[in-house]
């Protein structure tokens, strides 16, 4: 088995229920291209963005109160950036 370590990091907007995971060392290529991943009941689950060279960019996650578990520290404030 191969293992890869990656950094991520986890927007949350409680406006939408929604939260972006970001991989760290992710190159943005254009184009990109959205997969939508459709859970048991048919509706749309996450969408998984890649990049030109196939590799992940971020999945965003729908209903994401019931996928992830959130910290009850969690606030509306901006993220800083990533290093680059």
């Amino acid at each position: 088995m191969i293992r890869y370590q990656l950094a991520a990091r986890v927007d949350y907007d409680r406006s939408c229920n929604a939260a972006m995971v970001t991989f760290e060392d992710s190159q943005v290529a254009a184009p990109t291209t959205d997969y939508p991943i459709f859970g048991p009941t048919g509706e749309v689950e996450a969408v998984v963005t890649f990049n030109a060279a196939g590799v992940i960019l971020g999945i965003e996650l729908l209903n994401a109160s019931v996928q992830l578990p959130l910290p009850r520290t969690t606030t509306d404030q901006p993220t800083p950036p990533m290093p680059s």
